[in-house]
């Protein structure tokens, strides 16, 4: 099995848009990769 971890450093005021570029358009040109199984986002969180 073959994983791949992307780190993005991204600036606060931009997360909601990443956050979108991630769902419309990053996931799914990964997901025309052979053996794709699945795209997860994460965040952290402020507590």
């Amino acid at each position: 099995m073959i994983e791949r971890q992307v780190t993005f450093h991204v600036l606060p005021d931009k997360e909601a848009e990443f956050g979108t570029f991630s769902k419309e358009e990053y996931a799914p040109l990964m997901a025309e990769t052979e053996g794709f199984v699945s795209a997860s986002l994460l965040q952290d969180q402020e507590i």
